[in-house]
Protein backbone atom coordinates (compact mmCIF):
# COMPACT_ATOMS: atom_id res chain seq x y z
CA UNK A 1 0.00 0.00 0.00
CA UNK A 2 1.47 3.31 -1.31
CA UNK A 3 1.94 5.88 1.84
CA UNK A 4 -0.46 8.27 2.32
CA UNK A 5 0.61 12.09 2.46
CA UNK A 6 -0.31 13.96 5.46
CA UNK A 7 -1.24 17.25 5.90
CA UNK A 8 0.22 18.28 8.72
CA UNK A 9 2.79 20.70 9.84
CA UNK A 10 5.67 18.64 8.19
CA UNK A 11 4.08 18.63 5.10
CA UNK A 12 5.25 21.20 2.20
CA UNK A 13 2.51 19.68 -0.66
CA UNK A 14 -0.57 21.79 -1.04
CA UNK A 15 -2.80 19.45 -2.89
CA UNK A 16 -4.32 21.05 -5.76
CA UNK A 17 -8.29 20.63 -4.46
CA UNK A 18 -7.66 23.20 -1.64
CA UNK A 19 -6.31 25.55 -3.74
CA UNK A 20 -9.28 28.18 -5.35
CA UNK A 21 -9.61 28.84 -8.96
CA UNK A 22 -9.19 32.07 -10.45
CA UNK A 23 -12.42 31.26 -12.44
CA UNK A 24 -14.01 30.86 -8.75
CA UNK A 25 -13.28 34.10 -8.07
CA UNK A 26 -16.16 36.15 -7.98
CA UNK A 27 -18.61 33.56 -6.27
CA UNK A 28 -15.30 33.25 -3.47
CA UNK A 29 -16.17 37.13 -2.52
CA UNK A 30 -19.71 37.89 -0.65
CA UNK A 31 -21.86 39.88 -2.45
CA UNK A 32 -21.32 42.45 -0.41
CA UNK A 33 -17.88 43.07 -0.72
CA UNK A 34 -18.41 43.07 -4.52
CA UNK A 35 -17.78 46.39 -6.26
CA UNK A 36 -21.20 48.03 -7.69
CA UNK A 37 -21.90 48.09 -11.45
CA UNK A 38 -20.61 50.86 -13.11
CA UNK A 39 -23.10 53.24 -13.95
CA UNK A 40 -23.77 55.36 -17.33
CA UNK A 41 -22.85 58.74 -16.49
CA UNK A 42 -24.12 59.69 -19.71
CA UNK A 43 -21.15 61.30 -22.10
CA UNK A 44 -18.13 58.63 -21.98
CA UNK A 45 -14.44 59.24 -21.97
CA UNK A 46 -14.49 57.25 -25.32
CA UNK A 47 -17.19 59.91 -26.66
CA UNK A 48 -14.38 62.86 -26.91
CA UNK A 49 -11.72 61.01 -27.16
CA UNK A 50 -8.98 62.99 -30.30
CA UNK A 51 -9.92 59.47 -32.29
CA UNK A 52 -13.13 60.55 -32.41
CA UNK A 53 -12.66 63.93 -33.37
CA UNK A 54 -10.32 62.75 -35.65
CA UNK A 55 -12.70 60.61 -37.94
CA UNK A 56 -15.29 64.06 -37.77
CA UNK A 57 -11.95 65.98 -39.09
CA UNK A 58 -11.43 63.72 -42.04
CA UNK A 59 -14.97 63.36 -43.02
CA UNK A 60 -15.72 67.03 -42.80
CA UNK A 61 -12.12 68.57 -44.28
CA UNK A 62 -13.01 69.06 -47.59
CA UNK A 63 -16.00 71.01 -46.62
CA UNK A 64 -14.61 72.93 -43.33
CA UNK A 65 -15.07 77.06 -44.73
CA UNK A 66 -18.79 75.94 -45.31
CA UNK A 67 -18.85 75.59 -41.38
CA UNK A 68 -17.45 79.01 -41.02
CA UNK A 69 -19.65 80.63 -43.65
CA UNK A 70 -22.15 78.95 -41.51
CA UNK A 71 -21.21 80.26 -38.72
CA UNK A 72 -20.92 84.10 -39.83
CA UNK A 73 -23.93 83.90 -41.60
CA UNK A 74 -25.71 82.95 -38.04
CA UNK A 75 -23.88 85.69 -36.16
CA UNK A 76 -25.07 87.79 -38.84
CA UNK A 77 -28.94 86.80 -38.87
CA UNK A 78 -28.68 86.98 -35.10
CA UNK A 79 -27.47 90.32 -35.19
CA UNK A 80 -30.19 91.68 -37.41
CA UNK A 81 -33.20 89.66 -35.88
CA UNK A 82 -31.97 91.41 -32.59
CA UNK A 83 -31.75 94.60 -33.59
CA UNK A 84 -35.09 95.35 -36.09
CA UNK A 85 -37.22 92.64 -34.11
CA UNK A 86 -36.92 94.67 -31.01
CA UNK A 87 -38.00 93.28 -27.78
CA UNK A 88 -39.98 90.48 -29.18
CA UNK A 89 -36.82 89.41 -31.30
CA UNK A 90 -34.46 89.06 -28.04
CA UNK A 91 -35.80 85.20 -27.83
CA UNK A 92 -34.11 84.75 -31.36
CA UNK A 93 -31.00 85.18 -29.14
CA UNK A 94 -31.04 81.52 -27.97
CA UNK A 95 -30.71 80.79 -31.29
CA UNK A 96 -27.08 82.40 -30.93
CA UNK A 97 -25.28 79.10 -29.87
CA UNK A 98 -26.81 76.32 -32.02
CA UNK A 99 -26.60 78.87 -35.16
CA UNK A 100 -22.79 80.14 -34.09
CA UNK A 101 -21.20 77.87 -31.87
CA UNK A 102 -21.93 73.93 -33.58
CA UNK A 103 -20.05 74.83 -37.04
CA UNK A 104 -17.44 76.82 -35.07
CA UNK A 105 -16.96 74.04 -33.09
CA UNK A 106 -17.19 71.88 -36.38
CA UNK A 107 -14.49 74.23 -37.64
CA UNK A 108 -12.13 73.70 -34.90
CA UNK A 109 -12.22 69.84 -35.04
CA UNK A 110 -11.14 69.96 -38.35
CA UNK A 111 -8.65 72.72 -38.23
CA UNK A 112 -6.85 70.69 -35.57
CA UNK A 113 -7.71 67.29 -35.46
CA UNK A 114 -7.51 65.98 -39.16
CA UNK A 115 -5.00 62.86 -39.35
CA UNK A 116 -2.90 65.23 -41.86
CA UNK A 117 -3.47 68.14 -42.24
CA UNK A 118 -4.24 68.85 -38.24
CA UNK A 119 -2.66 72.10 -36.04
CA UNK A 120 -3.08 69.16 -33.30
CA UNK A 121 -1.24 66.13 -34.83
CA UNK A 122 2.63 65.07 -34.85
CA UNK A 123 3.17 65.98 -38.05
CA UNK A 124 2.28 69.95 -37.45
CA UNK A 125 4.82 72.32 -37.49
CA UNK A 126 4.04 73.59 -33.61
CA UNK A 127 2.57 70.44 -31.93
CA UNK A 128 4.86 68.55 -33.55
CA UNK A 129 8.24 69.82 -31.73
CA UNK A 130 6.81 69.24 -28.34
CA UNK A 131 7.46 65.57 -26.46
CA UNK A 132 5.27 63.05 -26.96
CA UNK A 133 3.75 63.11 -23.48
CA UNK A 134 2.96 66.51 -23.96
CA UNK A 135 1.17 66.28 -27.31
CA UNK A 136 -1.43 63.34 -26.50
CA UNK A 137 -2.14 65.89 -23.39
CA UNK A 138 -2.87 69.25 -25.36
CA UNK A 139 -4.94 66.47 -27.75
CA UNK A 140 -6.60 65.37 -24.70
CA UNK A 141 -7.24 68.64 -23.61
CA UNK A 142 -8.37 69.84 -27.00
CA UNK A 143 -10.67 67.30 -27.31
CA UNK A 144 -12.28 67.64 -23.72
CA UNK A 145 -12.30 71.38 -24.30
CA UNK A 146 -14.31 70.94 -27.62
CA UNK A 147 -17.04 68.62 -26.21
CA UNK A 148 -17.97 70.97 -23.70
CA UNK A 149 -18.06 73.87 -26.45
CA UNK A 150 -20.22 72.00 -28.32
CA UNK A 151 -22.24 71.01 -25.40
CA UNK A 152 -23.11 74.81 -24.07
CA UNK A 153 -23.65 75.90 -27.54
CA UNK A 154 -26.38 73.41 -28.40
CA UNK A 155 -27.94 72.77 -25.19
CA UNK A 156 -26.74 74.49 -22.43
CA UNK A 157 -26.64 78.11 -23.80
CA UNK A 158 -30.39 78.00 -25.09
CA UNK A 159 -31.86 76.30 -21.83
CA UNK A 160 -30.43 79.27 -19.90
CA UNK A 161 -31.61 82.08 -22.52
CA UNK A 162 -35.13 80.44 -22.81
CA UNK A 163 -35.23 80.41 -18.73
CA UNK A 164 -33.93 84.07 -17.79
CA UNK A 165 -36.58 85.38 -21.11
Amino acid sequence: MPPRHSLTVGSTRTPTWAMPSAFSWPMLVPSALRAPAPVNLGVRLSQMTPSVYSRVAERFFAVRWWFFALAVVGALLITASVSFAGPKGIAVFALAGPLIGLPWAVLCACIWFHPERGNMQPSSKLVGRLPSALQSSLRWYAAFFLTFFAVMCGIVWPLFTLAVL
